[in-house]
């Protein structure tokens, strides 16, 4: 149950917050990000600040003082954002929390001025992520291929 999670914004000076969360995910599931942990395990304070202002907006699930999910907002045209870094640790996992981040992004969405859709990828063998985008609103917008590995677009218009 989701309940007792709340979902924090997070800024520069939470950098410590998110970098304990943003390593478990790349450490948990190293095929769903662009990023390494080895590149990030080691980063000095002011290159995770620096991640923390150069993407729009993140967010960090906590739980008992916790982090157990995160999610990120990036603005990559001015009518577009993309839902980015999406990860829920496997403990929590089918308890509502990934629901609470994507509502929690699809909020800040909606509120950005000019914003016509949001846009995000993955993977193609991920069908518990698409569930996901998809009780959100998510449509997809590119045809599966039989590639596991090939990510797949999705899109909701705001």
């Amino acid at each position: 149950m989701s309940g007792d999670v709340t979902i924090q914004r997070v800024f520069p000076d939470d950098w410590q917050l998110f970098a304990r969360v943003r390593l478990a995910a790349l450490r948990e599931a190293p095929q769903a990000f662009a990023s390494r942990y080895e590149t990030w395990a080691e980063a000095p304070e002011d290159q995770w600040r620096m991640r923390l202002t150069t993407v729009a907006a993140n967010w960090v699930a906590v739980r008992d003082e916790q982090g157990v999910g995160l999610i990120g907002g990036s603005l990559p045209e001015p009518d577009q954002a993309d839902l980015i870094s999406m990860w829920v640790c496997p403990a929590v996992r089918g308890q509502g929390v990934s629901d609470l981040l994507v509502q929690t992004m699809l909020e800040w969405a909606r509120s950005q001025p000019g914003l016509k859709r949001v846009e995000l990828e993955v993977f193609e063998h991920n069908r518990a992520a698409q569930n996901l985008y998809q009780r959100h609103g998510f449509a997809f917008t590119t045809a599966e291929t039989g590639d596991p590995e090939n990510e797949l677009r999705m899109a909701l218009t705001l």
